[in-house]
């Protein structure tokens, strides 16, 4: 009762009566005055009548009663009573539903059976309850016992059976979709606890359900702000929990770079420590701010800071729109004049870039032709003394004893005779050769080891004087089988001599001959030293030896000048180098990308591996790289390379800077123009888009603290439900 009237003063008070109408209003009802009388027999004054009320109302007490003596304070309910209470909110409440559906049932058997069952112990049981909540909630007001701890606890442990169904906000924000849902979910759960909670009336009831769902939603979003702020402390003062929130941060750092880096083959571990803390410093920035990374600026970047150069916002993104109002805004003059200078300077830069890489390689000549005569001049020297070794080892073996060890000369001018014979060789032998090989034929005992070398000697300056311009001819070959004759029959008489022991010429040959094999070799496998031997002209030779050079046999130009002069490596690679910087730059000193990459794509990553170490190579792709997102144009940019829109800017602004229209022209061309260029030179890792909110959670909480979070989200679903519904 005391309840409803206080819901009748609040109302009337809402709708703006005043305290003494509203008590007037209520002494007109017999049973208000009645009970006023019994308050008044008892001792109490109508002032203190209508202060129950919350009224303010001026009496005149005609009959002023004696002062009662204060009723002595009740004691305080126990933490075990208020738990009690708090469940039988829960349980008595869905005693209520067995008992209202029991009565439903009873009236309908009484309507259609004809029996007489009790329909009203859905009524008696909610009087007896209320007024037993009534008197409890007295005594605690009487008591002075404060907050009711006790009895949320128990609301909680009679409701976790259905708080079960509530859901944290894992990496869902509270505004969005997503968050939507669990927001709905949780209402629902909160309905159901404010629902199944005790109810003075249906109406109640229905107030429970509608503010139980409120709660629970709300409730809900208190948890989870409440976990996550509870996350955060724990990170800023529990060293174990804050290590691990770093842990995380820095791994979803270098994931985001990872991700980005893996599209252009570059490992993280392969940058320089500079590189990757540059790198780390701008992603951790963007996901602060919450803005997603852009891979393509991250992989930009990496290329851009390896070379030194600081890009604007448009050649880091490679935006098309970024890069159209870029080319507009450096068109415009006065305002557009630090862009402008900023994207004519790139090709300066660039230009520089390639001198230093040049200049680092230590090359001292002055072109492709100086090159290319050092390097043969180099090989030449080392080819005679590769010859001064192997005759000092031939005359070594022509003094050493054993010279006199006689050979098959028998053998040896059968060979060549059958051999001539059967190629029809015969007739072109030159006659001195013939006539040596008749003479052995008729001593065979005189060919000894030594005469035989003495006949290679004579062989090999036949042959030479057989050739016409460096041609071979018929008496070249058959010089040649004669040679290829005596060589079989020193080989054979070399592995007997060898087998048998004690002769020292032999081996001494042996090694001479092993010499000049090798020798050889290696004029025939360096095209370069070969054609030098003949006298190519020096700047013939770097264009086919070098530009265009089988890779093998570069590799072995490389491996000797390397051994004999280095400085001529260098002088080569300093003119590759020079070669692709006359193919990059144009003749207005203006970089061109699509020059660099025809240039490096004929050389071939082969040929600038062999010429060149890994840190080289890098350098000059870079640089080329680098050239790309500074100069070209990115598909779709929609760039107005005829002037026309920049002009018209420009005769505008000339119009407002006219006398008498300075006041406009001034703002426009500091604050608007000049804002945009600032910004526009301003390079950024962050795209247009938000940080999924999957990896923002990921990256700011542990197991542990999603754990805390959707716990006290339940509870919060839990406490909103059963306070609110109250």
């Amino acid at each position: 009762m005391a309840s409803q009237l206080q819901d009748r003063v609040a109302r009337a008070k809402q709708a703006n009566y005043k305290d003494s109408e509203i008590w007037n209003e209520l002494r007109k009802n017999s049973d208000f005055n009645n009970r006023v009388k019994q308050a008044r027999a008892a001792g109490f004054t109508q002032d203190q009548i209508a202060q129950q009320l919350g009224l303010k109302v001026k009496f005149i007490d005609s009959k002023p009663k004696p002062k009662p003596q204060p009723a002595p304070k009740p004691e305080k309910p126990s933490l075990l009573v208020d738990i009690g209470a708090g469940m039988d909110d829960i349980f008595s409440g869905i005693k209520q539903g067995a008992l209202w559906a029991g009565d439903r049932a009873a009236k309908q058997s009484n309507i259609n059976l004809g029996t007489n069952f009790d329909t009203n112990d859905y009524g008696k049981f909610t009087k007896a309850k209320a007024e037993e909540k009534a008197f409890y909630e007295k005594t605690r007001k009487e008591s002075g016992a404060g907050m009711n701890v006790g009895r949320f606890i128990g609301q909680t442990v009679a409701t976790l059976p259905v708080s079960a169904a509530a859901k944290g906000f894992g990496t869902a924000k509270v505004l969005s979709g997503p968050g939507a849902k669990v927001l709905a979910q949780n209402a629902l759960v909160g309905g159901a606890i404010g629902g199944a909670g005790f109810a003075e009336n249906a109406g109640q009831r229905g107030l429970n359900v509608a503010a139980g769902a409120a709660g629970g939603a709300v409730g809900a979003v208190a948890g989870d702000k409440v976990g996550k702020g509870i996350a955060k402390v724990a990170q800023k003062t529990v060293p174990s929990v804050k290590a691990a929130a770093q842990t995380r941060v820095s791994q979803t750092i270098d994931d985001q770079i990872e991700a980005a880096l893996k599209q252009r083959n570059i490992n993280i571990g392969d940058l320089s420590d500079n590189i990757v803390n540059g790198l780390r410093k701008d992603v951790a920035a963007a996901l602060k701010s919450g803005k997603a990374v852009n891979q393509e600026a991250v992989a930009r970047k990496v290329v851009f800071d390896r070379v030194g150069i600081r890009p604007t916002k448009a050649q880091l993104t490679g935006d098309p729109k970024l890069w159209q109002k870029q080319a507009e805004l450096a068109k415009i003059q006065g305002a557009g004049d630090p862009l402008r200078e900023k994207l004519i300077q790139d090709n300066q830069v660039l230009t520089g870039l390639l001198d230093d890489v040049t200049t680092n390689t230590g090359g001292k000549a002055d072109d492709a032709y100086g090159a290319a005569q050092n390097a043969v001049t180099s090989l030449k020297a080392q080819n005679t003394q590769n010859k001064q070794f192997i005759n000092a080892a031939y005359d070594n073996a022509r003094k050493t004893p054993g010279n006199d060890a006689v050979l098959d000369g028998r053998g040896f001018a059968n060979d060549a005779i059958t051999k001539l014979d059967e190629q029809y060789a015969m007739s072109s032998l030159p006659p001195s050769v013939s006539k040596i090989i008749k003479d052995i034929e008729k001593t065979p005992d005189s060919f000894t080891l030594g005469k035989s070398e003495e006949l290679v000697k004579i062989l090999n300056r036949e042959y030479k004087a057989s050739l016409q311009n460096g041609q071979p001819t018929s008496a070249t070959y058959a010089i040649g089988v004669v040679r290829d004759a005596l060589e079989g029959r020193q080989s054979e008489a070399m592995r007997n001599l060898a087998a048998t022991g004690g002769n020292d010429a032999a081996t001494a040959y042996q090694f001479a001959r092993n010499a000049n094999k090798f020798n050889a070799q290696q004029i025939e496998s360096i095209p370069l030293l070969k054609d030098a031997i003949k006298g190519t002209e020096p700047d013939k030779l770097f264009q086919k030896h070098v530009l265009n050079s089988n890779v093998a046999e570069l590799k072995k130009t490389v491996d000797l000048l390397n051994n004999v002069d280095p400085q001529s490596v260098a002088d080569i690679k300093g003119q590759v180098l020079k070669h692709i910087s006359n193919q990059s730059i144009n003749q207005n000193g203006q970089f061109s990308p699509a020059g660099m990459k025809r240039v490096l794509d004929s050389i071939g990553d082969r040929r600038l591996n062999t010429l060149f170490s890994p840190e080289e190579v890098l350098k000059i792709k870079d640089i080329g790289m680098a050239g790309h997102y500074l100069v070209t144009q990115p598909a779709h940019s929609y760039v107005n390379n005829s002037n026309t829109s920049a002009a018209l800017m420009n005769f505008f602004l000339g119009v407002v800077d006219l006398p008498g229209v300075k006041y406009v022209a001034g703002p426009f061309k500091r604050a608007a123009n000049a804002v945009k260029v600032n910004n526009a030179l301003k390079p950024s890792i962050t795209s247009g888009t938000k940080v999924p909110e999957a990896t923002l959670n990921n990256m700011r909480y542990g197991n542990g603290e999603k754990a805390v979070i959707e716990q006290l989200t339940k509870l919060g679903v839990i406490g909103g439900a059963n306070q609110v519904s109250r």
